[in-house]
């Protein structure tokens, strides 16, 4: 749990995938994978805005994995308020 809040990128599951895109009219756009066919793919941006696409359409699809939306909390967490946060978080889950 720890490594993930401190590199969230190190293990991004499949329905998290970031992908970028880029529009045969040169628009771009980068968000994570919502639903994906062989004729269509939709995400949603950083604004939290819905965007569908057909593949004919795009001049550019770029899946990125390794990636994620996450930011990091390494750099904004001290070591102690990282082991009280995974403390806290491991005790949520007997919880309720």
């Amino acid at each position: 749990m720890r490594e993930a809040l401190i590199d969230p990128g190190a293990s991004v599951p499949e329905a998290f995938l970031v992908v970028s895109i880029v529009t045969r009219d040169g628009r771009r756009f980068r968000g994570m994978r919502l639903n994906e066919d062989s004729f269509t793919i939709q995400l949603r941006d950083a604004t939290n805005a819905f965007h569908s696409f057909r593949k004919l359409d795009l001049a550019e699809l770029k899946k990125e994995s390794g990636v994620s939306t996450m930011p990091s909390y390494g750099d904004v967490l001290s070591s102690a308020e990282l082991d009280d946060l995974v403390a806290y978080l491991a005790g949520l889950r007997g919880g309720k």
